[in-house]
């Protein structure tokens, strides 16, 4: 796949940046990689013995490019109100931007299979985000909001393992390859699912056990189930031990983790820790007869 050119509308129109003619700011277009190798391919044709008419399905699959694939934190009491400034704000911008031939860029799409509309992607590649001017609106989104844990910069097949184990508040979970920490912070925020309305919950309870006069319900604290995690006051109660054997890659899961802003990471919710996978469990001894 090679350079893709594109071209902005509006104020961010033309080339949108320096070169005043280039439109595409310079690029260059570079022949599309021929993504062939007959030995692998037949080395799998024979290994998996598709059907002739799944075959085809089967190898374009493995030739598509990754999407451009981000999360909103579901454990955060305003990730939906940051999904709607991605939908209001940026999305009526990228929709402006056109590749040279005059098609109109993708935007962001919600994964259709993902909870809540919280996970998205795109069929731009990041490089693209990253350099040409119409999106730096939109890069600066990105950037600002995943810095402060609001988004998860996740490729999509990632995000499968969590949902699938279906980790519920008060849970102990052990995730033995833990970095770089995209699903380690998933799983956190699994972890945190409903703590904040939780909490609400039972302060609201106490006040009004006090005589105080507080606000209307709102509609997480209606919906919220107590009996989730019921032994503190609603706060989080569950334990994820994140482990990596590489101390360097360590570092960049710490990095991850610590963008989610748990009130309990370093004590309460979160263990770290690097140690070999081979030696969880113990290789039972060799007997030999």
């Amino acid at each position: 796949m090679g350079k893709k050119n594109f071209r902005g509308k509006g104020r961010r129109g033309g080339g949108g940046g320096r070169g005043g003619s280039h439109a595409n700011g310079g690029w260059r277009d570079y022949p599309a990689i021929a993504k062939e190798h007959e030995a692998f391919q037949n080395y799998y044709d024979s290994l998996l013995q598709l059907p002739e008419e799944e075959k085809k399905e089967f190898w374009d699959a493995l030739r598509r490019d990754l999407p451009n694939s981000f999360r909103f934190a579901g454990s955060k009491g305003h990730a939906l109100s940051v999904k709607r400034h991605l939908q209001t704000r940026y999305i009526p911008e990228i929709v402006k931007i056109e590749h040279q031939d005059g098609r109109p860029v993708e935007p962001p799409q919600p994964v259709p299979w993902y909870p809540d509309e919280l996970a998205w992607w795109m069929t731009t590649p990041k490089n693209v985000i990253r350099k040409f001017p119409p999106f730096a609106a939109f890069q600066k989104f990105l950037v600002s909001e995943t810095s402060v844990g609001n988004i998860s910069r996740q490729e999509v097949v990632s995000m499968i393992p969590p949902l699938l184990m279906d980790v519920r508040p008060g849970h102990v979970v052990l995730d033995m390859c833990a970095a770089p920490g995209s699903k380690a912070a998933q799983l956190l925020e699994m972890i945190h699912q409903g703590e904040e309305a939780r909490v609400k919950k039972v302060l609201r309870t106490f006040a009004e056990e006090d005589g105080l006069v507080v606000g209307k319900e709102t509609q997480d604290e209606i919906d919220v189930d107590l009996e989730a995690d019921p032994s503190d006051a609603g706060r989080a109660t569950g334990l994820l031990i994140a482990n990596d054997s590489d101390y360097k890659r360590g570092h960049m899961l710490v990095h991850q983790l610590k963008r989610l802003s748990s009130r309990t990471l370093s004590s309460r919710t979160t263990m770290l820790s690097s140690s070999l996978r081979s030696s969880y469990p113990p290789r039972p001894a060799r007997t030999f007869t």
